[in-house]
């Protein structure tokens, strides 16, 4: 076979694997955010502006990005998906999908390095790109670090790889560099990538090679060294500088000595299952307390275990391919195997860059032989038909977490997040039925108080949602997500000392946290102490200069009519924030108290833009245009302002007053109506009901 046949059975062997990968997670496009995209994108403040990058390398990065652990690497992802998609989640699944089609053409290349048998890589990286294991990879934007990290640990071996076959050094160090520098990258990605030196030693001893190469000793020690370098630079920037304390505990600091000596039994009785048999797929794989470890998973893992040890000793004598693929398998888990206590000690997403090692194995063992050729695509099919299937359960919170329960109903965590799915979906009601089951199945933390309080505020039961409050703080005071909702439903509740009591603490336990001291400022603005507010918002601008507290500064310079200076503020407000609607509502606030009418109607019409339903704004903006003398089009803003709250009082009297204006006596009438209809009018709203009457009498005439 010639050269160029062999170059095009490639190019369509690959386009082959990059479009299976794409048209399986296909359905997956229109899913929405979910599960831990909410803190990590949604919610992310970081990755809003470019020119907040540098904090990726400071201890800000924790509080700003929602990310519990170092993830660097991807939250730049996430400022790239910020650029171009903005909030859409679309964009973010796409970009998910892509990732996993260029590593199933990465491992596509480096298996061919490795096995010189471009057939057997071929179908090693379409079990790979078809395996529904993946599916929690793909189609959670928060579980895109899985996916990161494996792409830049292939791009690091496949370097590795081309620099073993380089018969020039020079090719050979450019190699090792850029792939020392993947290596670097896959590990901000995810600590996964720490075994990626043992998958390079691998290739080493079991892949094929073409040729000695001359100083391949040197080029072996030198990469070594640079990799010893470079893990022991990331291990103390992970756990040293970068380390969050904040991060979440193990669930299994209640298991018994001889449930911990189980548990990597079990983990990988679970792990073999979902990778040879991939029916039992679940959001959440439950495990807490000695009863979470039966004694058949924990025989079923031990007997995986030592038939693992049992297939490497036949493999080393009858198929090095099997071998490498095998123990690709078994190295790149040893992070989620159970010796190492994680807070979730079983996840389908861990199983992402050992399925790599599984596909590798499988096709090593299954693709010889003519007969078993014709099994590929079959198989490839069913695989396809189950990962299609399971992506219907991430297309959004309630689906995922409906789904979750279902499968496993004594998972606290499933019951617990299947509440938030009902809160984020503003079923209040429901959301309190299903977080005080949660309460009832488990350890109880501070989290689970902090959002059944949310629920309660929401629905809107203050007294109760007070009392949550009290119970996560009770449990943890240095929650202070609980503390700030506290004082909040104190504030709706008009105890603004108690509130400023509960940031006050807040700032006790925590003085540099700028939110806490931006929140104080707006405390003391609501009780017109512009002096200590002041204050307050100094101390957060110097510990981190938000557009919140920007905001907050603008009020206070507002409340005083100091209205330079509150423009001033709410344009930085603004600018560091464009999306904060209310920057450029108070901005307008500020140019309409100036006189500077054209302006104040720009900046109404920016916070519209953002926020559509802002009722305020369409009601400036409304007067502004009275002001201009532009009456048609202050009559579309009070109708807007009517559609979202029939019975706003002062809208209906402007209304009616234009109306009038315009000769449409009928309706005129008919909007005073509906304001007297209210029947709780301010002394204000009631004089200027009965000025307008008596307009409509005058234009009545006798």
């Amino acid at each position: 076979m010639s050269e160029e046949t062999h170059r095009s059975t490639r190019v369509r062997r690959a386009a082959t694997l990059a479009l299976l990968a794409i048209l399986v997670y296909a359905n997956a496009l229109p899913s929405l955010f979910v599960y831990d995209d909410v803190s990590t994108v949604t919610m992310n403040k970081l990755i809003r502006d470019w020119r907040n990058l540098p904090d990726l390398f400071t201890r800000a990065y924790f509080a700003a990005s929602g990310e519990i652990s170092y993830r660097p690497t991807v939250t730049i992802s996430y400022f790239v998906d910020f650029a171009l998609w903005r909030l859409d989640p679309a964009g973010y699944h796409a970009v998910n999908v892509a990732l996993h089609a260029l590593n199933a053409l990465l491992l596509y290349a480096l298996l061919q390095r490795v096995f010189r048998d471009r057939w057997l890589a071929w179908v090693a990286a379409l079990v790979f790109a078809v395996h529904p294991v993946a599916t929690e990879t793909v189609n959670c934007i928060s579980y895109r670090e899985d996916a990161l990290a494996l792409t830049f640990m292939l791009a690091a071996l496949a370097l590795y790889a081309c620099g073993m076959d380089a018969a020039l050094p020079a090719r050979a160090w450019a190699c090792a560099l850029g792939s020392l520098a993947a290596l670097a990258l896959a590990l901000g990605a995810k600590e996964m990538a720490l075994t990626t030196p043992l998958l390079a030693a691998l290739v080493t001893v079991l892949g094929a090679r073409r040729r000695d190469v001359r100083g391949e000793g040197m080029f072996l020690w030198a990469y070594g060294i640079g990799s010893v370098l470079v893990l022991a630079l990331y291990l103390a920037v992970r756990f040293g500088l970068m380390h969050n304390p904040a991060q979440v505990e193990t669930q299994l600091h209640d298991l018994t000595a001889p449930a911990r000596a189980a548990l990597p039994a079990m983990v990988w009785s679970r792990y073999a299952s979902l990778l040879l048999l991939p029916r039992s797929l679940r959001v959440d794989h439950w495990l807490t307390g000695f009863e979470g470890i039966s004694a058949v998973e924990a025989a079923c893992g031990l007997a995986a275990l030592l038939a693992a040890v049992g297939a490497l000793l036949w493999l080393t004598r009858v198929n090095r391919q099997a071998l490498f693929g095998l123990l690709w398998l078994l190295l790149s888990a040893l992070p989620v195997s159970g010796l190492v206590h994680l807070p979730n000690p079983v996840a389908e997403r861990y199983l992402y860059v050992p399925l790599a090692g599984l596909a590798a194995l499988a096709a090593a063992v299954g693709a010889h032989g003519r007969g078993h050729r014709r099994l590929v695509m079959p198989l490839a099919l069913c695989l396809v038909m189950l990962a299609v299937q399971r992506n219907h359960a991430w297309r959004d919170g309630n689906a995922l977490w409906t789904a979750g329960v279902r499968e496993e109903p004594k998972s606290q965590r499933a019951w617990h997040n299947f509440g938030m799915a009902y809160l984020d979906r503003d079923a209040a009601r429901r959301a309190v039925t299903e977080f005080r089951r949660t309460l009832t199945r488990g350890p109880i933390s501070s989290r689970f108080w902090n959002n059944l309080g949310a629920a309660y505020a929401a629905i809107p039961d203050l007294d109760q949602a007070e009392a949550a409050y009290l119970e996560a703080l009770k449990l943890d005071a240095r929650d202070f997500r609980a503390s700030f909702n506290l004082s909040t439903v104190y504030r709706r509740k008009g105890h603004l000392d108690k509130a400023i009591a509960t940031i006050q603490k807040t700032i006790s336990i925590f003085p540099l946290n700028a939110e806490a001291h931006a929140r104080l400022a707006a405390l003391y603005l609501a009780q017109g102490q512009h002096e200590k507010a002041m204050a307050e918002c100094f101390k957060s601008l110097v510990i981190e200069p938000t557009a919140e507290v920007f905001l907050n500064l603008g009020n206070i310079h507002l409340e005083r009519n100091d209205l330079p200076e509150a423009i001033r503020a709410f344009q930085e407000a603004a600018r560091l924030a464009p999306s904060l609607a209310d920057a450029r509502y108070n901005l307008g606030l500020a140019y309409e108290r100036s006189g500077m009418m054209d302006g104040a109607a720009y900046e109404y019409g920016r916070a519209l833009a953002v926020s559509p339903d802002h009722v305020q704004a369409h009601a400036r903006l409304a007067q502004v245009h009275i002001r201009l003398g532009r009456l048609d089009d202050a009559r579309a803003e009070f109708q807007e302002v009517l559609r979202l709250r029939p019975f706003h009082a002062d809208a209906l009297i402007a209304l009616a007053g234009i109306h009038r204006v315009k000769g449409d006596k009928a309706r005129a009438r008919e909007c005073v109506e509906k304001c007297l209809a209210i029947g709780q009018l301010s002394p204000k709203q009631a004089q200027a009901v009965e000025q307008e009457l008596q307009r409509q009498r005058q234009a009545d005439g006798p």
